[in-house]
């Protein structure tokens, strides 16, 4: 099993452009964007990699839990 940080830089906003936003409602949209599209192409992208080496990914910036504390602060 290996750790992945698929996911931190749409959780956290850590595009540079993200910076660029002109308020925080039209940053919240694009990081939501961004994320509801992750699985289908980062994540996927990251489990092929690790399956061609027999190893289990994790996402721990993805997960449930992690998000709800996130969303609490």
């Amino acid at each position: 099993m290996v750790l992945s940080g698929e996911g931190s830089d749409e959780v956290f906003g850590g595009y540079l452009y993200f910076h660029k936003a002109p308020n925080a409602k039209e940053l919240h949209e694009e990081t939501v964007r961004k994320l509801q599209a992750l699985h289908m192409f980062d994540c996927a992208r990251a489990n092929k990699a690790m399956s061609a080496w027999g190893v289990e990914a994790r996402v721990p910036f993805l997960d449930k839990k992690f998000l709800d504390v996130r969303d609490a602060h």
